[in-house]
C-alpha cells in the first residue's frame, strides 16, 4: 500500500485503490481492514456517537443486521471520535 502525507500536516496517510483495502482499528484496538470487516457482504457504514450516549440507533442498526444478514448483509459501526 502506498501512502501520501496530508499537505496541512506531517501525518501520512494510507492511499487505498479499493474501499475493502482501508485501513481501520477495531475497538479493541487491532489492525484490521474494511473489507475484512465486511467480509465479502454488502454493508451499511453508520457514523455512531457511542462515547457521548446518544445511541438510540443501535436498537434498530441491530435489528436492520439481524433481519437482512441471511441475505448477505451487514451494519458496521464507526465512531464520529468527536
Amino acid at each position: 500500500m502506498r501512502s501520501r502525507s496530508d499537505r496541512t500536516s506531517s501525518k501520512v496517510f494510507p492511499v487505498c485503490t479499493t474501499l475493502p483495502d482501508l485501513p481501520v482499528t477495531t475497538l479493541t484496538g487491532e489492525q484490521t481492514t474494511f473489507g475484512a470487516l465486511a467480509g465479502g457482504r454488502a454493508a451499511l457504514v453508520v457514523n455512531v456517537a457511542s462515547r457521548c450516549g446518544l445511541t438510540p440507533q443501535y436498537g434498530k442498526l441491530e435489528a436492520l443486521h439481524e433481519e437482512f444478514a441471511a441475505r448477505g448483509f451487514t451494519v458496521i459501526g464507526f465512531p464520529s471520535n468527536q
